[in-house]
């Protein structure tokens, strides 16, 4: 069994994270004198950058196209998960097991699968609201 005395080992890591900022600020102080006289410096591209500029895509358009995509894609998805559930008479599955929950008391194998499925339901909502929420700036 180790030993070891993690108190000092926890201020040692304190004292490398301080020591890891100052160097970072001194860093960028540095290279913010080196750059600052090269702000106002202007460049003669002969319009390169302008050209560059106009051929790449706009933002808005790819978005938008994005956004179209996905939606589409969504409905695809939703129309071919319909197709099957009524190809494979789904609500036969879906009657057999509630009777058999109705007959049968529930197994902790069984409120244990309830749980996980629950629980990964939340995961896979919480994540869409997120992903949601952060492309919606």
């Amino acid at each position: 069994m180790d030993m070891t005395d993690n108190r000092t080992d926890n201020k040692s890591e304190f004292a490398d994270e301080q020591l890891h900022e100052q160097l970072t600020t001194a860093d960028n102080e540095l290279l913010e004198q080196l750059f600052r006289p090269l702000r106002t410096m202007e460049v003669a591209d002969d319009g390169f950058t302008q050209r560059v500029m106009q051929r790449l895509p706009r933002t808005a358009d790819a978005e938008l196209r994005s956004v179209w995509l996905s939606r589409l894609w969504t409905l695809i998805c939703v129309v071919v998960a319909l197709l099957l559930f009524v190809a494979l008479k789904g609500w036969y599955v879906i009657g057999w097991s509630i009777i058999t929950m109705l007959n049968n008391p529930p197994s902790m194998s069984t409120i244990l699968t309830l749980f996980a499925a629950l629980a990964l339901t939340v995961l896979i909502a919480t994540t869409e609201v997120v992903h949601r929420y952060n492309y919606s700036f």
